[in-house]
């Protein structure tokens, strides 16, 4: 189903290209994203069951070091992510 999803998601989002996610909206103007309510809660939900959520972890490390000034807001934080998660 993998590929029908992403055709799915392709034509639904095909007309928003110039669209920006709020979280880049909000650290763009420096202020605090909703980042640990929603991956940090993925991250939670993980651990109470045993389940390992490397991304979502690693979303929340990026995003919070951006909002606290530790590392620049650029598509350079991409190199921090584990390439081998996408390996499915």
């Amino acid at each position: 189903m993998f590929e029908e999803n992403q055709e799915m998601f392709l034509s639904m989002y095909s007309d928003m290209r110039e669209a920006k996610a709020s979280m880049l909206q909000d650290l763009e103007k420096g202020k605090l994203s909703e980042v640990n309510q929603i991956n940090g809660f993925v991250s939670s939900i993980g651990k109470k069951h045993g389940i390992k959520t490397p991304f979502n972890d690693r979303v929340v490390e990026i995003i919070t070091k951006i909002e606290n000034s530790e590392l620049q807001l650029s598509m350079e934080n991409l190199r921090l992510f584990d390439t081998e998660w996408f390996e499915y």
